[in-house]
């Protein structure tokens, strides 16, 4: 306990006199945590937004059955029937793959809110089209468009009348959602107050019913699993970074072993450990990881937020947000800090134990 005393004493006074030493590491690891922290905050606030977007307009949980009426379930926030098929939408020659959304008055109700004009179907002629067809095909309301539908064998074809322009957030939707007004359903759509609850609420519903339940997870496998290749790649930016600043400390390190041997032939001849004057080293690096941690993590945080409060401009048509979106995501924080801590001691360690293993009597018959 007193060589562990001794250690930290002596690795407090190495670090005070030598401060321009550890300058540069210093530096690296408060740069790296602040980049680390914006960009992981911009990667969330994309992820969170896009998730937001789909859940918002994509049901949370299909289910197979339009006669089903949810009980017990103390997230809902709506449900209504709903169909949905393939179809075409054709306008002269043009032409546009869509995906036709049949509902009734509450499924209408819902999805008002993401009409951008005009307004929702009064009639079983009239059509919703999501804004991308409108512009691919050049259409205004009041149009006349055909629809060819593919809910059976044989396709069907109908006149609609275009009266409203969608805008969900989400390409994918714009570019081939169609809704109408009808009144034979498939399906039963449940929204939820918490869409990240859809799993749990699915597998409730089908250990209650003999229905089969699709949560949007399973029938957006390859939009959320673009969502998780974000946050992997995110990660991989943070251990390059995190690995640039280890190599920094490490090198720090290194000199002041080097530039320490008499004091450590000192240390040795008085009686002190191999073990604890390797600890020397390491306290070093604590502090140094310790400190820089701090200030990278309260700038890196503070900058975000200032990012966010500035809502710095995106062209909407592009990003389908009008500012960058940012989300602190405290357990990406935790794991950046904590990576970079661990990481700067491990590359601590060589440097450490070459000081401890420094031959006393070799370096004094020369000094």
């Amino acid at each position: 306990m007193r060589n562990l005393s001794v250690s930290l004493e002596l690795a407090r006074a190495f670090s005070s006199r030598n401060r321009k030493h550890f300058v540069l590491p210093f530096l690296a690891i408060v740069i790296g945590l602040i980049g680390l922290i914006v960009v992981l905050s911009v990667i969330n606030g994309f992820d969170s937004l896009l998730i937001e977007s789909l859940t918002s307009f994509f049901p949370h949980l299909l289910v197979d059955s339009p006669d089903y009426v949810p009980s017990g379930i103390n997230e809902l926030l709506t449900y209504f029937p709903l169909s949905i098929h393939e179809g075409v939408v054709s306008m002269g020659t043009n032409f546009s793959g869509s995906f036709v959304y049949t509902t009734n008055e509450d499924g209408l109700r819902y999805i008002d809110r993401f009409l951008q004009d005009g307004r929702m179907p009064l009639a079983e002629s009239e059509i919703v089209l999501g804004k991308e067809i409108m512009e691919k095909l050049a259409l205004t309301i009041g149009d006349i468009i055909l629809l060819y539908s593919y809910k059976g064998r044989e396709p069907v074809s109908k006149q609609y009348t275009v009266v409203g322009t969608l805008n969900t957030g989400i390409y994918q939707f714009d570019s081939s959602v169609c809704v109408i007004r009808g009144d034979l359903f498939d399906f039963t759509a449940v929204y939820l107050l918490d869409p990240m609850k859809a799993g749990e609420f699915k597998r409730r519903i089908e250990k209650d019913t003999s229905f089969v339940v699709y949560s949007w997870q399973e029938l957006n496998q390859s939009f959320y699993k673009a969502v998780k290749m974000d946050e992997f790649f995110a990660m991989l930016i943070t251990v390059f970074v995190v690995l640039l600043s280890g190599f920094g400390v490490s090198n720090s390190i290194l000199y002041s072993v080097l530039t320490r041997k008499k004091e450590i032939a000192v240390l040795s001849s008085l009686g002190l450990s191999s073990r604890s004057i390797s600890a020397i080293f390491g306290f070093q690096v604590a502090y140094i990881a310790t400190f820089g941690s701090a200030i990278g993590v309260s700038a890196g945080v503070m900058i975000s937020y200032l990012i966010s409060k500035i809502q710095i401009p995106l062209p909407s048509d592009i990003f389908y947000t009008t500012s960058l979106p940012v989300k602190i995501e405290p357990l990406h924080v935790l794991i950046a800090v904590i990576f970079e801590f661990s990481l700067a001691i491990v590359f601590s360690m060589i440097p450490a134990r070459m000081a401890g293993k420094i031959d006393p009597m070799e370096v004094l018959r020369y000094e």
